[in-house]
């Protein structure tokens, strides 16, 4: 399944992503440190990689800092 319309909600493991919510990416991504905007849940077989869990698909924003351009 795809959700893309804004406010569309998403919960999985007991955290919700809502389409058009605010993210921060955390210390275990890889994007860590980033804020950023909800674009796009995948689920099932539309989603675009081979792991098992949901694809986030998220806008960030510009870092602020050079420190975090060269970290990310």
């Amino acid at each position: 399944m795809i959700y893309q319309g804004n406010g569309a909600e998403f919960i999985a493991d007991g955290k919700s992503f809502i389409i058009g919510g605010r993210v921060y990416a955390n210390r275990n991504s890889a994007y860590r440190g980033l804020f950023g905007t909800v674009t796009e849940v995948r689920t099932g077989d539309d989603r675009e990689t081979d792991n098992d869990t949901p694809d986030i698909h998220c806008a960030f924003d510009a870092p602020e800092s050079n420190q975090l351009v060269q970290a990310v």
